[in-house]
């Protein structure tokens, strides 16, 4: 995530191993962005306020809501709103950001469920916005801390990945409403990603600081809304816990198309791995036997297991 995928950027990690070297380069890219928007955007005005929208996307990411606020761009006239979305427009079609649009509901067909006035905004290069976000950001992902502050990138690299793999992407944000006393009268509900997944229908949240808590998706069933299934992707083991949410870890969703966890409880050992291949020998249960193992803390207890004398080879989960 912290190198992104731009050629020159990937380059410079693979020759020199050094963090500080791909973060000059991704100034450098930044930099040729904003000339190349003043250089090929037609009006003058807009050449400005090009460079606002896309200085103002990793504020945009931190804010509660994601949502793109027209408001963090300086807009004072009408004019002005039309010139930030000729402005998104020139950063979408330059491949630089992709646009994620707020539902209705979350209910087929998406596409019509769409909101065009209710939007975020993601960088389509990881790196570049990891530049943006800071150096704190960058290290502390680097440096493997996930309590860093850096959701807004997180969040931002599932999106993508989601996109990569050909998904339409949305999210569902309904805003808590109250009388005109103050009580509460609708609690407010926000999807982080909404996504047709083999013909489900899936809301997916995303979490990766200290706060895991996933109130919406919880309420979901009880919601009125018919979501077919509940994603949970966060520093965690495979499970499905007893709500019915699935829980993967964070790259996981590289496998999207492949993850379905839904009798595979909890697995800490290795003979549980064996029980499960056993119960279930279709390649998504070696799927997610695949992911489980890649995890450096899995492949140690892994490694301690088959040493000791009747344990299965490492053949045997191939």
């Amino acid at each position: 995530m912290v190198v992104g995928g731009m050629p020159s950027a990937v380059r410079t990690y693979a020759e020199e191993d050094n963090y500080a070297l791909v973060s000059e380069v991704h100034r450098e890219i930044y930099d040729r962005i904003c000339e190349d928007a003043k250089k090929y955007a037609v009006r003058r005005a807009d050449k400005l306020r090009i460079q606002e929208c896309l200085d103002s996307i990793p504020r945009q990411l931190s804010n509660e809501k994601k949502v793109f606020n027209y408001s963090d761009i300086l807009i004072q006239r009408v004019a002005d709103l039309k010139m930030v979305g000729s402005s998104i427009l020139w950063l979408m079609n330059a491949g630089i950001i992709d646009v994620c649009h707020n539902l209705e509901e979350p209910a087929e067909p998406l596409r019509t469920k769409s909101r065009a006035d209710s939007f975020r905004i993601y960088m389509k290069d990881t790196g570049i916005l990891t530049y943006m976000l800071g150096s704190n950001v960058a290290s502390g992902v680097v440096n493997g801390d996930f309590y860093v502050n850096n959701g807004a990138l997180m969040e931002n690299m599932v999106a993508e990945s989601l996109i990569r793999k050909g998904y339409d992407v949305y999210f569902f944000l309904k805003e808590k409403r109250r009388d005109s006393e103050g009580r509460v009268v609708r609690e407010g509900m926000e999807l982080d990603f909404v996504v047709n997944l083999n013909g489900s229908i899936t809301a997916i949240e995303v979490k990766s600081g200290r706060d895991r808590r996933s109130k919406s998706i919880n309420r979901l069933p009880e919601s009125g809304y018919k979501v077919d299934r509940r994603i949970k992707l966060a520093e965690s083991n495979i499970m499905t816990d007893p709500s019915g949410i699935e829980h993967y870890p964070l790259f996981a969703v590289s496998f999207m198309e492949e993850c379905r966890a839904p009798d595979l409880e909890p697995v800490d050992y290795i003979d549980d791995l064996k029980e499960a291949l056993d119960r279930d020998a279709s390649n998504r249960v070696r799927m997610m036997v695949a992911i489980f193992l890649s995890r450096k803390s899995r492949r140690e207890l892994l490694v301690s297991r088959l040493e000791s004398p009747g344990r299965c080879s490492v053949g045997r989960l191939g």
